[in-house]
């Protein structure tokens, strides 16, 4: 499969932040306006890990 080029982001935690959630709804929303297929899960100590592919456009 071949996918146009993308970059990769990966955002992490170490769990002492204070989370509302609210964070994680308007990261997510905006990613995908921009065509990113964004990934969210909790990392093995405890924090929280967002991953994101976000297409690479060239005018």
């Amino acid at each position: 499969m071949n996918r146009p080029p993308a970059l990769r982001a990966v955002i992490a935690d170490d769990h002492t932040l204070v989370r509302t959630g609210f964070q994680l709804i308007g990261l997510r929303n905006g990613l995908a306006a921009h065509g990113s297929e964004p990934t969210t899960g909790p990392t093995p100590t405890g924090g929280y890990r967002i991953t994101a592919r976000i297409p690479w456009r060239t005018p």
